[in-house]
């Protein structure tokens, strides 16, 4: 039995010391190089960790919000996005995202707020916003821009891959109300 019980501590101790400590800024890694052009496909296949921004500044079972601050011509790891998410730039710039696969994919001015929910391999804009472009849940972004770009990330744990009656269900059941309950 306690040849059983080691073994189950070793087995914790060790899948606690493989993950990802989201808090850690140098934890993320660098998908592409400084010379990276704009319109260019990326010259190796990147790892994919699940860094959506530059590092965890809150985190409880509901939310987690991220830090998320690019220098110019600085780049991204290539990421997933697990979670539905919100964002607002707080200081603006131009963005250019190339997908999981390494291909340049398009370039946007991240400014103001805005919302996905992860539908599939994909992130679809909430609230009824349509975009020119299809954005992967897999990707890495690049400051092409001037400035250096900042943005808070908030990720939804609870709403992920729910319908908007399982929402309302889980609500209640937490004792919070609805804006159409009020």
């Amino acid at each position: 039995m306690a040849n059983s019980n080691m073994a189950i501590v070793a087995i914790l101790l060790a899948s606690l010391a493989s993950a990802q400590d989201l808090t850690d800024p140098g934890g993320s890694g660098v998908c592409g190089h400084a010379g990276l052009k704009e319109h260019q496909e990326l010259p190796s296949k990147c790892d994919i960790d699940e860094y959506v921004g530059s590092h965890v500044i809150f985190e409880d079972d509901f939310t987690r919000v991220w830090n998320f601050t690019l220098l110019p011509g600085e780049m991204t790891s290539m990421h997933i996005h697990n979670y539905d998410y919100s964002f607002l730039a707080s200081e603006p710039s131009k963005l250019a995202v190339w997908g999981g696969d390494g291909k340049y994919l398009f370039s946007f001015d991240a400014t103001g707020t805005m919302s996905f929910v992860v539908s599939g391999e994909v992130l679809q804009p909430a609230n009824g916003v349509d975009l020119p472009w299809t954005v992967p849940r897999i990707h890495a972004a690049k400051n092409v821009g001037t400035g250096i770009y900042r943005e808070l990330l908030f990720e939804s744990k609870t709403t992920t891959n729910k319908t908007s009656d399982e929402v309302k269900t889980m609500k209640k059941a937490f004792g919070m109300t609805t804006k159409s309950e009020l």
